[in-house]
């Protein structure tokens, strides 16, 4: 299954995944705040690497490349509720 990415608003959108892994390189134009509600997430910056799990939350700073590596875990799909911080905002 692919990834699956459902705006709610402009900015804040529901992502979901159910496969064995998601793995990206990405840079982002915006601050990202990220809640994860299920699932784990490992996360490599060029200085350091965080684990996440259900009910983290974390903020992604703009115009630094990572590595984002989604994972199912106890059945569940791996699912986020992401906030676009833009400049503007």
């Amino acid at each position: 299954m692919e990834h699956i990415s459902r705006y709610l608003s402009k900015e804040i959108k529901l992502s979901s995944y159910e496969d064995k892994l998601f793995k990206s390189d990405l840079m982002f134009d915006d601050h990202m705040l990220v809640w994860f509600i299920s699932g784990e997430t490992k996360i490599i910056q060029w200085d350091t690497t965080f684990y996440f799990r259900t009910g983290d939350i974390f903020l992604i700073p703009r115009n630094q490349l990572a590595t984002i590596i989604n994972y199912p875990k106890n059945g569940l799909p791996h699912k986020t509720v992401v906030m676009h911080l833009s400049t503007e905002r």
